[in-house]
């Protein structure tokens, strides 16, 4: 649970592990629930755990949104997801693999 703007949100990443040898491609799936447990979001990202740490941090938090890295396009490594988080996150959050 982390509180945001005085409001608790529960975040849950789950991974697929990627490739054992070298780190690459772990599909990462992040849900965001309210403190009723109603998702709100969901993002689908990749990570390369093999560039190391200073190429992959952890999710940040501020107050406007949560950030993270993603290694799946080229529109860019770093990502937002807005807190709260829109209505269109939760239309996306619903749809398969959106």
């Amino acid at each position: 649970m982390k509180f945001l703007n005085g409001t608790p949100y529960r975040f849950q990443m789950c991974g697929t592990g990627g490739n054992d040898q070298d780190g690459t491609d772990d599909n990462i799936e992040l849900k965001v629930f309210d403190e009723k447990g109603t998702l709100l979001a969901r993002r689908y990202f990749a990570v390369n755990w093999y560039a190391g740490k200073s190429f992959h941090e952890p999710l940040t938090f501020d107050s406007e949104a949560v950030s993270y890295v993603d290694t799946s396009d080229e529109s860019g490594y770093k990502k937002r997801l807005s807190i709260p988080p829109t209505k269109w996150d939760w239309i996306r959050a619903r749809l398969p693999l959106f």
